[in-house]
């Protein structure tokens, strides 16, 4: 098969299994290549994607090689930090997401097809890692669960700002006393989260922004 017509398969086995993929409150747009994350206002709040590589940096021996990136730029947790502190970057991003090296991936953040794979079946497993990983993540961020803290110390380095976003969650699920805080405090200092030096500064924020609604 060649480097075109496999990518035009890709395209559209993405598209017939993302059909089925939700986000509870949210709404999502399947474009080519393409899951646009829509609020109740069609704003975007954030996208997965994935790009082909050109044919000299596909991995050797593979018809083509592709990246998966992931990303929120907002949700309610966004509006609550931007108060507190702007963001201009997406508060919640994957980058270049990288797949665990298996049976199934050779580890990294390139994902190919070769000419002995099934397609299908390949396309089951670059499949999985959005279902299992990239869209729960993103639905605990957008609807402001619980389990986003645990998402947080699982993949620190995803979050603009991992303890800003995890208090912030503490208050949203009414978790916000005082044992909570400096137990989620001290989780935070052991897992060095990079904005833990301004644990002092982002408490006092947070407690005056819930203070005033």
């Amino acid at each position: 098969m060649e480097k075109k017509e496999l990518e035009k398969k890709v395209d559209m086995l993405f598209k017939e299994q993302c059909a089925n993929i939700v986000i509870p409150n949210y709404k999502l747009k399947l474009k080519k290549r393409h899951i646009e994350i829509l609020n109740s206002n069609n704003s975007i709040e954030g996208d997965i994607y994935y790009e082909f590589f050109s044919q000299r940096f596909c991995e050797l021996g593979a018809i083509t090689t592709l990246n998966l990136y992931g990303c929120i730029d907002n949700g309610v947790i966004g509006q609550v930090l931007n108060d507190i502190a702007p963001h201009p970057m997406a508060l919640l991003d994957t980058g270049l997401y990288e797949f665990p090296r298996s049976t199934k991936y050779m580890g990294g953040s390139k994902f190919s097809f070769y000419q002995t794979d099934n397609i299908e079946e390949r396309m089951d497993f670059f499949i999985e890692p959005i279902k299992n990983d990239i869209i729960p993540r993103f639905d605990n961020f957008l609807n402001c669960k619980e389990c986003l803290i645990c998402d947080i110390f699982s993949k620190p380095r995803y979050y603009q700002y991992p303890y800003a976003t995890a208090l912030v969650s503490l208050y949203l699920n009414n978790k916000n006393n005082m044992n909570d805080i400096i137990e989620l405090r001290e989780k935070a200092q052991k897992a060095k989260l990079q904005d833990i030096r301004n644990a002092s500064d982002i408490e006092e924020k947070v407690f005056q922004y819930f203070s005033n609604i």
